[in-house]
């Protein structure tokens, strides 16, 4: 009789054991992928950031040459040259979300832009300006252009510096 039950219980003792190794392996594999889709979710979202930073300078720069050329010129500033809308709340919401290393960076251009937005509001609605004021007008313009494009180089370098911790 002891020689039947030996056979059951090691059946028994083979299910549960080999239920078990699977339900670990299943449940490690799982939590590791459940890993790399963050990672890459992550990873998505850093290019995604350093690409806005990116197009903020190439915004600013656009628009610094547009009112030079119109304070040099006399070109009438275009907002066209511009493109698309200034992306800062799209990307205050990810460096908020994503990567808060660089929200104060994030602060610091949209208060500059709005520097630049005064600068661009006096050279449209002053009828005439003269030589001292049109040099005083480029200098800010090019000021405020230069420290944008030095928030957002550093503010990208942040971003390439986490992105690299998720390769």
């Amino acid at each position: 009789m002891a020689g039947e039950w030996i056979g059951v219980v090691g059946t028994v003792v083979g299910v549960v054991a080999g239920g078990s190794v699977t339900y670990y392996v299943t449940r490690a594999k799982i939590e590791h992928e459940e890993k790399l889709e963050r990672n890459r979710r992550q990873l998505s979202k850093l290019e995604t950031i350093h690409a806005l930073f990116s197009k903020i300078t190439q915004q600013t720069n656009l628009m610094s040459i547009n009112v030079i050329a119109n304070l040099a010129d006399g070109i009438t500033i275009d907002p066209k040259i511009m493109g698309d809308k200034l992306p800062l709340e799209e990307l205050q919401m990810h460096a908020d979300i994503y990567i808060p290393e660089v929200s104060s960076k994030v602060n610091d251009i949209f208060n500059k832009w709005m520097d630049f937005g005064k600068v661009l509001a006096e050279v449209i609605m002053k009828p005439s300006i003269n030589d001292s004021e049109r040099k005083d007008f480029i200098l800010k313009s090019q000021e405020i252009a230069l420290t944008i494009a030095r928030l957002c180089k550093e503010a990208k370098q942040i971003v390439v510096d986490k992105a690299k911790k998720h390769l």
